[in-house]
């Protein structure tokens, strides 16, 4: 395929938008346009990696599918310096990119809830030295972050287990966009910053990791400056409104497919246009590991009593 064959106009300078020194090559060569859409040479050159990717199970690309992208196929490298971090297993190929991954969690030992105990917490305001007060394991902790919807104004809690950490990409996808509530937005919804609970609020969407209700008797905060509750249940002390998978991966997380580690890569991604039948795959996929997942769980709280 010759150059000229494309009507392609080079361009000497980078592109306003471009978002890395990769885009901009892309752009100026006549791969891609200014909208991230593929030209012909892009289409080719993408078929042409795709091709290589396929005859070669040991080669270093990998491929993968989500519609939080613009429902589009992804090809994309590992690089040292890729500007986009993504979770693999290496035995069974699951890949997805970090913010979105799927990993098998476990529940804690089965407990008979205990009755709420108020206790002083002074200076305790992270899950670290909350922790290292109590001389509890992290995973005993409960971890409060608070946010706001624009578009409403609604305020929404969020527990997540002290042992992992929020995905909001993974948030955003069941409440919608969000930013990080204000002091005074904490203060109205009748939380305190460093010691908040979802106990007692008023008002609030209430959105918990699904790992929290197979976590009995959390240590969480008392919505009061300097002390926290002990034995914290959802379900028993607070409802949720949203249970679902909140909690971002990292590197050396059991697989959700095959029970694997998992590795953390940076990569360079390359995008195609969308296709109805990866969206159509990438959802069954989720509805999938989302159902064995929660039979998994409760087949460990199960085995543990």
């Amino acid at each position: 395929m010759k150059y000229t064959d494309l009507h392609i106009q080079t361009q000497r300078e980078a592109p306003n938008n471009a978002r890395t020194e990769g885009f901009a090559f892309l752009v100026r060569a006549g791969y891609v346009t200014r909208e991230n859409n593929l030209t012909p040479l892009g289409e080719y050159a993408a078929n042409h990696l795709r091709e290589l990717a396929e005859s070669d199970k040991s080669s270093f690309f990998l491929h993968l599918s989500l519609p939080t992208i613009g429902n589009a196929d992804e090809t994309f490298f590992p690089i040292s310096s890729g500007p986009t971090e993504v979770i693999h297993c290496s035995a069974c190929k699951y890949t997805a990119r970090l913010e979105q991954a799927y990993f098998a969690k476990s529940a804690l030992p089965a407990e008979e809830p205990q009755p709420l105990e108020k206790v002083s917490t002074p200076d305790c305001h992270t899950i670290e030295s909350l922790a290292n007060f109590l001389n509890l394991p992290k995973e005993k902790t409960a971890k409060a972050l608070m946010y706001t919807r624009p578009s409403d104004g609604k305020f929404i809690f969020i527990v997540v287990r002290g042992d992992t950490q929020l995905s909001e990409a993974k948030l955003k996808g069941h409440v919608g966009e969000v930013r990080v509530a204000t002091a005074e937005e904490i203060e109205n919804a009748g939380a305190a910053a460093g010691y908040a609970s979802p106990i007692g609020l008023t008002d609030a969407l209430i959105v918990v990791d699904d790992l929290i209700p197979y976590s009995p008797n959390l240590a969480a905060g008392a919505n009061e400056d300097g002390f926290h509750l002990l034995n914290v249940n959802c379900g028993r002390d607070y409802q949720a409104e949203i249970v679902t998978d909140l909690a971002l991966a990292k590197a050396g997380d059991a697989c959700a497919h095959c029970g694997n580690p998992l590795s953390l890569l940076a990569c360079d991604i390359l995008a195609t246009r969308g296709r109805d039948v990866a969206l159509r795959r990438d959802v069954a996929l989720r509805r999938d590991v989302a159902l064995r997942r929660d039979v998994a769980l409760r087949r460990d709280v199960a085995l543990r009593r």
